[in-house]
């Protein structure tokens, strides 16, 4: 495998952002998640292209489960989102366990392919514009980032600024990854309350000192005051603000916190600690916080971050114990779909009777309605 160093890896992530970002303001077409050519990008740098494989064919399941799902159910964006994102992780999780056989061990480079987030987010771009849009400028973004970020590395590597190697695989167990996931749609999708970016607690849990939260929660608030102000003067729409929150939020977690540290300040010696998922999960705090609040997207975070810090004490605990664990957290998971469920279908009800009540509506009264008011 090519040696990729640590800032050349975060040199790809920011990079592909702001190409995402160039490239969305240009043509409107998204690229398959913020983050995503910055991915394949790295794919690419490091020589990993069975995992790209992987990535477009879990992709594809994802696109082809959304379809089922909302051909036959009239689902809300969040619950088509969220269809796209599991179905493709569980089928993830499940072969990468299945790799883990001796039988299998060899396939694993295959079986192991993709973040488990990112298939989702292509699924989602794939179903809402089209598979040869969202491929063509995934391909694109890539490309480009490729052209900045290879000379980059080479010229890193060769005044040695980069002496350490980023590690690839992620250190977490497969289990714990999908609790992750489905805990965070539970809570988005239940309470409607922000998630850390979906899998930003597996992060977060690696740096579990109240010094580093409390750094991470500064940084971020702090971010989000700046960001609502900059979008109410340059009027942005909202994926446009997303992009622009990751690029500036990757930025400043890169070096904002390099130089706290330095500075001794208690709490920013986490940005060491990953190589480019702390650039990643400020950002995405940012975000939720602009599009939330503050209580939403920290208390839901909050939630997540409990059950999978939980469910990762429990697998250095005797079995039955971590069954109770795991257990707990799948019945969190079912009561938080349940609650999901019962408002969508009260969206559901709703509308069919402002469908029977009134043959024409007007849109102002239709959407008063639909959120819970009164009709005229």
């Amino acid at each position: 495998m090519p040696e990729v160093g640590v800032d050349a890896a975060r040199a790809c992530l920011v990079i592909g952002l702001v190409i995402t970002a160039l490239a969305y303001r240009r043509t409107r077409v998204a690229s398959g998640g913020a983050v995503t050519g910055s991915y394949l990008s790295f794919l690419v740098l490091t020589g990993n292209w069975e995992d790209i494989v992987g990535w477009l064919l879990l992709a594809l399941v994802g696109l082809a489960a959304m379809r089922v799902v909302c051909t036959r159910f009239p689902m809300s964006r969040a619950w088509a989102y969220y269809v796209g994102i599991l179905v493709p992780a569980a089928l993830h999780v499940a072969l990468v366990s299945l790799a883990q056989l001796p039988a299998l061990s060899g396939l694993s480079a295959m079986l192991v392919a993709g973040l488990y987030v990112t298939n989702g987010l292509t699924a989602y771009d794939m179903h809402r514009q089209g598979v040869g849009r969202t491929l063509l400028a995934v391909a694109g973004v890539t490309a480009l980032t490729l052209a900045v970020v290879v000379p980059l590395n080479a010229v890193m590597l060769a005044i040695s600024l980069t002496p350490e190697t980023l590690p690839y695989f992620t250190a977490h167990e497969p289990l714990l990854i999908l609790l992750c996931i489905a805990v965070s749609a539970g809570v988005h999708l239940g309470l409607g309350l922000g998630t850390a970016g979906i899998i930003g607690s597996l992060f977060v849990i690696e740096i579990l000192t109240w010094q580093s939260i409390l750094m991470l929660v500064i940084v971020s608030w702090v971010g989000a005051v700046i960001a609502r102000r900059a979008t109410r003067v340059l009027a942005l729409s909202p994926r446009q603000r997303l992009y622009a929150i990751l690029v500036v939020g990757s930025i400043a977690s890169w070096f904002g916190l390099y130089w706290l540290d330095r500075l001794g300040i208690p709490g920013a010696q986490f940005h060491s600690v990953f190589g480019v998922e702390t650039l990643l999960v400020v950002g995405l705090l940012i975000s939720e916080n602009v599009r939330l609040g503050a209580a939403r997207a920290y208390g839901g975070a909050a939630i997540v971050t409990a059950v999978t810090a939980a469910v990762d004490w429990s697998s250095g605990q005797e079995l039955p114990l971590r069954g109770a664990v795991v257990a707990a957290a799948i019945l969190l998971v079912a009561a938080l779909f349940w609650l999901g469920a019962r408002s969508q279908q009260d969206l559901w009800r709703r509308a069919i009777v402002a469908g029977d009540r009134w043959a024409v509506l007007g849109d102002t009264d239709q959407r008063r309605f639909l959120r819970g008011g009164d009709l005229p």
